[in-house]
């Protein structure tokens, strides 16, 4: 795969760089280029590598539209920045890319409010002649903390974010600040919270790189290993994006041994970045990354088929990538449209804060009942159809 990244507001721009960093220290890089897009200046200090590719929008002067979504969303309709976008992506070579990532916080006003549009310019860019598009586009969509950590607004906003994405990307891979702490934290207690998001933002970005290695660097063999971009869009199918939750595990060689199941169970069990009962999946892609003279196809495959009975669905696309020099092995999973234990209550919260502020919604950020109902609607319309789908699922004999 070769993806190109684009972060979007504050936490969203902090993903990207943090994901371009891990990228780059691989040989050769799955990550072309990436650019970050925000309306408030002072983040632009916050990245490490991606600051000469930083590009402000909107006519805040520089200030940023705090939680305000709608705000972001318009600014990124104006043709000024339209055409700021196209030249900037373009000029980085997007058309190369092979697949497309898109990074921002749900909660957020910048990220969640402008993603939604910069999805249909990167389609607008890439489709074919027909129309079509062939290389994946995902966004990595980041939930908030759980009330009081974190205001109910971003509740609110992240309920709408998730409806306005769903016609427009492949799949939309969600994190979850909560879970992903406690991962953290587990392993390295005593951080900073400044700490604890620069390690969360690190995990997410070893994972894409993860499963992204069994496409630049596969084993070579008698067998499929590889897994790239078009395995992995026909993974996150759907029929519209894909909730999508990553899980990542690595541990050492010599205490894994030959056995990857372990391992795989171990993503499952405490390596998943948002709260998911795996059991529920419709769908998984699974990647192996370790040194060569230890990887064996065999023991992928193992791996694949306790996948396979921990899951709703039939089908899961593997591949297993080698790691030179390392002495870990790594397991990526995506698990496609499981259950998300945090999504109901979210949208309860979002519906509260509506009732409560809804005059000051309404008249300042325009956003009348009819628009906001029609968010929860969507959101619970994809959840009916996820469930009924596993219901499906569940009455399908699997292969002994």
């Amino acid at each position: 795969m070769r993806w190109f990244g684009i972060g979007l507001g504050g936490a969203g721009g902090a993903i990207i760089d943090k994901t371009y960093v891990t990228f780059s220290g691989e040989t050769p890089s799955a990550m072309i280029d990436a650019v970050v897009f925000n309306t408030s200046v002072s983040d632009r200090a916050k990245l490490s590598v991606l600051k000469d590719r930083f590009y402000l929008f909107g006519k805040f002067g520089g200030a940023g539209v705090g939680a305000r979504w709608k705000d972001s969303m318009k600014a990124m309709m104006d043709p000024e920045s339209r055409e700021l976008f196209v030249r900037a992506v373009s000029e980085r070579g997007i058309s190369e890319s092979t697949g497309v990532m898109l990074s921002a916080a749900l909660g957020g006003g910048t990220g969640s409010g402008s993603m939604p549009i910069v999805a249909e310019y990167v389609k607008e860019l890439l489709a074919g002649p027909s129309g079509e598009l062939t290389q994946p586009i995902i966004s990595v969509g980041v939930l908030p903390f759980k009330f009081p950590k974190e205001s109910m607004r971003f509740a609110y906003n992240s309920a709408i974010a998730i409806a306005n994405m769903l016609k427009r990307v492949d799949s939309l891979i969600l994190l979850d600040n909560e879970i992903a702490r406690e991962i953290v934290l587990r392993d390295e207690p005593g951080l900073t919270d400044e700490q604890i998001l620069d390690r969360i933002n690190s995990l997410v970005g070893k994972c894409l790189v993860a499963m992204s290695a069994a496409d630049v660097e596969p084993l070579r063999g008698g067998y499929k290993t590889t897994f790239d971009s078009q395995d992995l869009k026909s993974i996150l199918r759907f029929f519209e994006a894909s909730l999508t939750v990553p899980c990542y595990m690595r541990a050492r060689v010599e205490s894994v041994g030959g056995s990857l199941e372990f391992l795989t169970e171990a993503a499952l069990r405490e390596g998943c970045l948002a709260e998911v009962r795996p059991g529920t999946a419709l769908k998984a892609a699974l990647v192996v990354r370790g040194p060569e003279e230890y990887l064996n196809v065999e023991s992928v495959f193992e791996a694949k088929e306790l996948l396979s009975e921990k899951i709703a669905g039939l089908d899961i696309r593997e591949g297993l990538a080698v790691a030179p020099g390392s002495k870990y092995f790594e397991v990526a999973i995506l698990l496609v449209e499981p259950e998300l234990v945090r999504l109901p209550s979210l949208l309860k919260e979002a519906r509260l804060y509506y009732e409560v502020h809804e005059e000051e919604l309404t008249k300042m950020e325009d956003t009348p009942r009819e628009e906001f109902e029609a968010y929860i609607e969507a959101v619970e319309r994809h959840l009916l159809v996820s469930a009924e789908s596993r219901e499906e699922a569940a009455t399908r004999p699997k292969a002994e």
